[in-house]
């Protein structure tokens, strides 16, 4: 059975920016040098990128493609395709969280980039988890 993903990059463009708008202010003085705006979106895209590249390694037993912003993969046919949406959501918060930790280690505030590996993290496991789920025969 084919489970089909799709990269939603406008919210992943716009969690990024909503959140280093937000860290830029409380720092003040290093706004501009902290900030994602639309004039870094070619970085943010290897960024993206960089994230995909990570949850396909980590999901190789499942033969992803990609196509553009869709992810194909090959699940048994007991697969539970309920929960696409969700593994859609987490996969995206995922990528977000990511490029985000690896924002925050170009600008150089570690604690931010240490955080936001942390939740990348969590919601990759969570992803396998969902990637376990199966329906009764």
């Amino acid at each position: 059975m084919q489970l089909t993903i799709t990269i939603n990059k406008q919210s992943i463009y716009s969690s990024v920016e909503l959140v280093t708008g937000f860290t830029g202010k409380s720092v003040g003085e290093r706004v501009d040098n902290i900030m994602a705006s639309n004039d870094e979106t070619t970085l943010m895209d290897d960024l993206i990128q960089t994230a995909v590249i990570t949850f396909i390694g980590s999901k190789r037993k499942y033969s992803p493609v990609t196509n553009g912003d869709k992810i194909q993969f090959d699940v048994p046919d007991n697969f539970n395709v309920g929960i696409r949406g969700s593994i859609e959501d987490l996969l995206n918060k995922f990528i977000a969280n990511r490029v985000l930790s690896d924002w925050f280690f170009i600008v150089r505030i570690p604690e931010d980039s240490k955080r936001y590996m942390a939740l990348a993290e969590a919601d990759m496991a969570s992803i396998s988890n969902l990637f376990c789920s199966r329906t009764k025969n």
